[in-house]
């Protein structure tokens, strides 16, 4: 995993952009939407996909092992020379929150400008988030659609960032993905394994059936 970035290296960037999640498992979909960043946003270094250990806001019943998970990402962006993953989450251990993440970046590197990268149902519940006015002080929101219309996400953005000074809410203007973790871990549920063939990057899913994870 020659793709893993050490907590020094974050040192080196001016610009990064956060993705984070489970990732259980990673799809074609996180891929595009890191691809539409990097093309929108040209200040970015490099998106680096952040696995939680154990999510705050979900049920962790279904969630493989984090290490197989962080070996499964970092198969899915070998390919991709913008991408690197981080396991400073997985590390951390337990539950894992964003602010914190944040607060140790923003450590090693204070001038570091950090966008983070979420759906638009993260967008709507994120003042559920551990301390979600200090993270909107710290980073630049990208928002990207999900089962929303833009008229929608920018109306409840405004209010956000009318409640928190210097908060910045952006978009990441793109279709809507129509894939889900939870749809594919469905789908291998049930045998279908041409599903995932499709929606996931190609070595990911090879990792997935050589484990034989989610039946």
């Amino acid at each position: 995993m020659n793709n893993i970035i050490k907590k020094s290296d974050f040192k080196k960037y001016k610009c990064i952009a956060l993705m984070g999640g489970t990732f259980n498992p990673i799809h074609n979909g996180h891929l595009l939407l890191a691809q539409n960043a990097m093309e929108q946003y040209e200040d970015i270094d490099k998106v680096i996909f952040l696995p939680n250990n154990k999510p705050a806001y979900k049920s962790d019943k279904e969630l493989i092992k984090a290490k197989d998970r962080l070996e499964m990402i970092s198969l899915a962006v070998s390919d991709m020379d913008y991408a690197l993953v981080s396991d400073i989450e997985i590390k951390r251990g337990e539950i894992t929150y964003s602010i914190d993440t944040l607060n140790e970046l923003l450590e090693i590197n204070p001038e570091l400008k950090i966008y983070f990268i979420i759906g638009a149902d993260s967008l709507f519940t994120i003042r559920q988030w551990r301390r979600w006015d200090e993270l909107l002080s710290k980073c630049i929101i990208l928002a990207a659609r999900r089962n929303s219309d833009y008229s929608e996400m920018k109306s409840y953005a405004k209010n956000l960032m009318r409640d928190v000074s210097g908060a910045d809410i952006r978009f990441i203007i793109m279709d809507e993905i129509d894939i889900s973790s939870t749809k594919l871990r469905e789908e291998a549920e049930f045998g279908d394994y041409a599903y995932l063939q499709e929606h996931m990057p190609a070595k990911a899913y090879e990792y997935v059936m050589e484990h034989e994870f989610y039946k």
